[in-house]
């Protein structure tokens, strides 16, 4: 780890591990269980429930929101391959993706001492 890595990178980055290990042993319950990644499946079982489909709507739009300043903010900031982390939004998990791209943007400021 280098000398300048910033205490907030070290914090998103604790976050985003543990957005990844509380949210996927249930991802693969689901899919072990029989679920499945197809669209009317998937779909089907997220909005199931009034409750259900309220968190799924808040996520997806939220996943949505955090894309769209990612792709943007990415060109300011410096942060490298922003593709990535959209990628990682809808396919690993925003609680995953979202703190690793701000960790990704703190090191960023700190390379260039915060101008861009």
């Amino acid at each position: 780890m280098p000398a300048t890595y910033p205490p907030l990178a070290l914090a998103c980055d604790a976050l985003a591990l543990l957005g990844l290990l509380a949210t996927w042993p249930f991802n693969l319950q689901y899919l072990l269980q029989g679920g499945s990644l197809a669209p009317a499946a998937f779909f089907g079982a997220a909005l199931l429930t009034p409750l259900t489909t309220a968190f799924t709507i808040d996520l997806y739009i939220s996943a949505l929101a955090f894309s769209l300043f990612a792709w943007v903010d990415a060109r300011r900031t410096g942060v490298r391959r922003p593709w990535l982390y959209v990628m990682l939004c809808f396919c690993v998990g925003l609680a995953f993706a979202l703190p690793l791209y701000l960790a990704r943007r703190e090191q960023a400021l700190a390379r260039t001492g915060g101008r861009r």
